[in-house]
């Protein structure tokens, strides 16, 4: 009966390190689909909107895309150890493999404390996917279209083309802009024309980099009842909260299916441990 519950337990705990290897293959490819996924990265660069924050080279979605191929080649070389400790009857290697798995617990433990204490709106977004209206409103009249800042630029450009959106609150915002007091779009101009209904191809991904209204003269026109068919009307600040409110819950998703596998794997080989000492 000994014997059947250790061989019981062997099996289990090479199961459960088996969906702990397909974890962190699916991990890799995510890495992989996020790095290639330009929308979303570019996206990211609006979390970064303090002048500390905003010397990060690249948008912090492609550091989490490095960060979940990291996580997820861990996750390979514990999972190939668990199952080469299931198979082997040597408490050297399971120890190793408890180490590592509490390691690799206590530091998304760590990872989801930091986030979850990082200042709404300032250097990241929270994780209640909540931006600070007032930062983001400052952010867009200093930065938007200045020499320096293309990459916020382009990234609220794109925020306006896919949701439909125009400012933060509303295009009200581009009124005391550096853009507008520049007048780099010519005194006519009132708002980017992301922010108008545009004439390009359904599905074009590269539409905010060369917008073309429709109608941009009824899109810039100062009077709301000329606007209001050629301009959108709603400020960026909700679609945004709800898209990113939208990551963290994948990432929150990812997070607990990982935690929830480590922990089996974790109990497994503690159990086998014992057996083995027994």
């Amino acid at each position: 009966m000994s014997a059947r519950r250790d061989t019981a337990c062997r099996v289990l705990l090479v199961l459960c390190n088996t969906l702990f290897l397909a974890t962190g293959v699916g991990l890799v490819v995510l890495s992989a689909l996020l790095l290639s996924d330009t929308e979303r990265v570019l996206l990211s660069r609006l979390l970064l909107l303090d002048a500390e924050a905003q010397k990060v080279h690249y948008p912090p979605f492609y550091y989490a895309a490095l960060a979940v191929g990291c996580a997820g080649l861990a996750a390979c070389s514990t999972a190939l150890l668990g199952c080469w400790s299931a198979c082997n009857k040597s408490r050297a290697l399971l120890g190793t493999l408890i180490g590592l798995l509490v390691v690799l617990l206590l530091g998304q433990a760590g990872l989801v404390v930091l986030l979850s204490t990082l200042p709404v709106g300032k250097t990241l977004i929270g994780v209640a996917g909540i931006l600070e209206a007032k930062t983001l409103t400052d952010v867009l009249q200093v930065h938007f279209a200045s020499p320096g800042h293309e990459l916020f630029t382009a990234a609220y450009d794109l925020a306006q083309y896919k949701f439909k959106c125009c400012g933060v609150l509303g295009a009200s915002d581009y009124e005391a802009s550096w853009w507008r007091m520049q007048e780099l779009g010519s005194r006519e101009m009132r708002v980017p024309l992301t922010c108008c209904h545009l004439r390009n191809a359904p599905g074009d991904e590269r539409a905010f980099l060369d917008p073309v209204p429709f109608n941009n003269t009824a899109c810039q026109a100062p009077d709301h009842k000329d606007n209001k068919v050629e301009r959108f009307q709603q400020g960026c600040l909700r679609p945004l909260e709800e898209w990113f409110g939208e990551q963290w819950g994948y990432a929150a998703g990812v997070v607990g299916v990982l935690l929830l596998l480590q922990i089996a794997v974790l109990l497994g080989s503690v159990s086998l441990c014992r057996r083995l000492q027994s």
